[in-house]
């Protein structure tokens, strides 16, 4: 884990999500960029299948950041034209000197 420093080459955008009102009594989500950080990108698992008669995929990652970005399950990542929906997240070293990210890539 201590030669992963190299490894943190991409320029990730971490996306927060912010709410407002749509003006017939509901809400309209939408995410503005929080931060940028480096992070490690790597796919994980491709799935294939059928969802409401559609045919899709569902692609997921593992984004390795350092240590000290405040996330969510509702946040996203952006990684150039790629954007990544926070699944679940984990300290990566007894250290906790990184952030281990599990993602599902938002296709479609």
């Amino acid at each position: 884990m201590s030669n992963i420093f190299g490894q943190l080459r991409r320029r990730l955008a971490i996306l927060a999500p912010v709410e407002t009102p749509d003006g017939a009594g509901g809400l309209v989500r939408d995410f503005i960029e929080q931060e940028t950080v480096w992070g490690a990108v790597e796919p994980l698992r491709a799935a294939f299948g059928l969802t409401a008669d559609a045919a899709g995929q569902t692609l997921t990652h593992k984004v390795t950041l350092r240590a000290g970005p405040v996330l969510s399950v509702q946040h996203r990542l952006r990684d150039g034209t790629r954007t990544y929906a926070v699944r679940s997240f984990d300290t990566a070293d007894p250290e906790a000197r990184f952030l281990v990210v599990l993602t599902e890539e938002m296709t479609g």
